[in-house]
């Protein structure tokens, strides 16, 4: 949704660079995309949903359309944009560890260590 309402405004746009549009990708775009990554269940689903609507904003981003027959890993590089999922992945392991780190009577620390109790 976020992204097809700056497509005309910003992807489109041919006064911007494209450091520009991957600035605003990575700040606005790619955060609302993988929200609670770090607790949501990873499913073949959600990451086929996610790595298209990225692939669709980067062709955007870089004038491209499908018929180009661009590999994605080429678009990537032509952006110098990380995969969302790899990256998801990154924020999952450092939110992991930044839990890890807190001390015992910190809430996000004891809801990640106490298993729910059965009826």
């Amino acid at each position: 949704m976020i992204s097809g309402c700056l497509c005309d405004i910003i992807w489109r746009n041919k006064h911007m660079i494209m450091e520009s549009k991957t600035r605003i990708y990575k700040t606005c775009v790619r955060p609302i995309l993988i929200y609670a990554a770090e607790i949501r269940a990873k499913t073949a689903k959600t990451e086929q949903i996610i790595r298209t609507t990225e692939m669709k904003t980067l062709r955007q981003i870089a004038n491209l359309s499908l018929r180009d027959r661009v590999r994605s890993e080429t678009i990537r590089e032509r952006c110098q944009i990380q995969d969302v999922l790899r990256w998801a992945r990154s924020r999952r392991r450092y939110w992991r560890d930044h839990v890890g780190k807190m001390g015992e009577e910190r809430l996000a620390k004891i809801a990640k260590s106490q298993k729910p109790e059965t009826k």
